[in-house]
């Protein structure tokens, strides 16, 4: 799923060493909502960001032609917006209208599946998944055909971040990126001001608990691989404090993560859900950066590029299935192999 030369290849950064994963979806699992509604505002948003960055740089003087300038791109990035909102809506009729027919399909034939003594039920299933997976990358392959998600790969986690309003909940308390959180119930997301965020950020939201539980299990796990003098440093805490907790006291010691999804755009779940567990991690760990961050959670998705055509690399539930079995076999023959060479020694 991804190239030699990235970070998330499994020769690179020890992946293809790690014996335990926890792989999680992303929109719907990790996100209160489904996020693909929201990538033609992304896009339009990166658009805008871009339109200004070069009006930035054609001029070093602030006259009034660039006021001017910024009063038309308000009105350049609104028409943008709905153009890009009306089209998605568009398309997305279409994918709801195929899938519901793909849907009674399914029923016709599992009712005439139940009448057949010989029916292989496992069989069954994953073509009813197929199936149901057809209408999706269908519409997909209209998306890229209508560019209407042009401009969304320009930009990268980073930059991902400034365009976002990410809402995370502890304790039945929200906690944003933005000092003044936005509740699950609020129509209207504002700022510190009191502005509304909707002509200037994308609002997105993790489940309750998600954030750290995964960033948890994180710590769990670099505290395992960690330096013996760290070890020592914290058994010389615990000797002076008996009700001290270690990172590795909890049960998930030694799981790795990894994200799964059919999204098109790995910027959001990175900026979204990445970088804010990585962030949680380090913060429950104490410490101020990890050698391990840029590749510790690798992100497996479809991915959309600059021009909006979108590259399907898990194109529905069948592909997540033949990654995890891939993943569980490179799983195995590493034990296997680590079997072997106990087996040689002396």
């Amino acid at each position: 799923l991804f190239a030699s030369t990235s970070k998330y290849h499994p020769s690179r950064n020890g992946l293809s060493q790690r014996k335990r994963w926890l792989v999680v979806d992303f929109d719907g699992t990790c996100t209160a909502h489904d996020t693909t509604p929201l990538l033609p505002k992304l896009a339009s948003l990166v658009a805008r960001q871009k339109r200004r960055t070069l009006l930035s740089t054609s001029s070093s003087d602030i006259d009034e032609k660039e006021l001017e300038a910024d009063d038309d791109d308000s009105i350049i990035h609104e028409q943008d917006l709905q153009n890009r909102l009306l089209q998605f809506q568009e398309l997305e009729k279409e994918y709801f209208k195929l899938y519901q027919m793909a849907k009674e399909e399914i029923e016709l034939l599992s009712s005439s599946a139940n009448n057949n003594e010989n029916n292989n039920n496992e069989k069954s299933f994953h073509d009813a998944l197929n199936a149901l997976d057809k209408p999706s990358n269908f519409v997909t392959q209209l998306v890229s055909e209508s560019r209407v998600l042009r401009d969304l790969g320009y930009f990268d986690a980073r930059q991902m971040e400034d365009i976002l309003h990410l809402v995370t909940e502890s304790k039945g308390e929200s906690t944003t990126t933005e000092s003044n959180a936005a509740t699950e119930d609020d129509d209207d997301d504002r700022d510190d001001d009191g502005k509304s965020l909707s002509d200037k950020k994308v609002v997105v939201r993790l489940r309750h608990g998600c954030e750290t539980t995964l960033a948890r299990i994180l710590s769990d796990e670099y505290a395992t691989t960690t330096t013996n003098e760290y070890r020592k440093e914290q058994e010389e805490e615990d000797d002076n404090d008996t009700n001290s907790l270690r990172p590795n006291s909890s049960s998930c010691l030694g799981w790795s993560l990894a994200v799964l999804s059919i999204n098109w755009c790995p910027a959001l779940i990175d900026a979204s859900l990445v970088r804010p567990v990585l962030k949680r991690k380090r913060d429950i760990l104490g410490v101020t950066s990890s050698a391990r961050d840029d590749a510790e959670i690798p992100i497996w998705s479809n991915r959309v590029d600059a021009d909006g055509v979108v590259s399907l690399h898990v194109p529905g539930a069948l592909a997540k299935r033949d990654k995890i079995t891939e993943l569980r076999g490179r799983i195995l023959r590493t034990t296997t192999s680590e079997d072997d060479r106990s087996d040689d020694d002396p």
